[in-house]
């Protein structure tokens, strides 16, 4: 019986904390109605967002090092802790189809170059955002006075976090994208038709994450 219910919440995809929480408290119901929380959300999205507070923790400790003026790693890590709310309520809400803002557009995700041929006239400050924090954080890395070999290992992991940021987008796209497309077909169905969902979990990133337009704060 253990296996069978491991089995039915593994397959959607529940991360494991969550799972045997569930388990101890007998409360399957709200496990099949929270399978949102999945292992993609758990290890790209909350956990990848606690590495980054570690890494920005450990740069701020270096500058009141080596430097006497005023340290912006702070304002840093309270940005990042704005995106990371805005990932999980309004970019979601704000996806859609087609839109004229590319980073809103699931079309411009989702197809393949060309990608989607329509005009992007706006642009959105909060999805700017993960381009600003992270060019804003190197430019932090290359104002400390630590070693070469430090500084290597210090921009791979913050590679690591940047590249774990996109599979996390690329995932709240998808789902989005499927979920729209799933209600498209139940809402179209003919008399004596049905549908057949095939769930599979899909962690490759899109090619189109990012910028969509390169005059964005001046440059690529």
């Amino acid at each position: 019986m253990f296996y069978k219910l491991k089995k039915l919440f593994c397959d959607v995809c529940l991360g494991k904390t969550k799972f045997y929480k569930g388990l101890q408290a007998g409360n399957f119901k709200e496990l099949v109605e929270m399978t949102g929380l999945c292992s993609i959300c758990t290890e790209n999205g909350a956990e990848n967002v606690a590495k980054l507070n570690v890494l920005l923790a450990s740069l701020e400790e270096h500058w009141h090092k080596h430097n006497t003026t005023q340290c912006p790693i702070p304002d840093l890590a309270l940005r990042a802790k704005q995106y990371k709310g805005y990932l999980l309520s309004d970019f979601n809400n704000h996806l859609e189809i087609h839109s004229e803002c590319a980073t809103h557009c699931m079309r411009w995700y989702l197809s393949p170059e060309p990608a989607c041929s329509s005009v992007h006239p706006h642009s959105c400050h909060s999805c700017n955002e993960r381009w600003s924090l992270f060019s804003e954080i190197k430019n932090v890395m290359d104002c400390l006075n630590v070693e070469q070999s430090e500084k290597i290992v210090i921009q791979q992991n913050l590679d690591q976090i940047e590249e774990s940021l996109h599979i996390y987008i690329s995932h709240l796209v998808r789902g989005k994208c499927q979920r729209c497309q799933c209600l498209s077909q139940i809402n179209n169905l003919k008399k004596g038709e049905t549908i057949i969902v095939v769930d599979y979990m899909m962690k490759l990133p899109f090619q189109r994450l990012h910028k969509p337009q390169k005059d964005w704060f001046g440059k690529k």
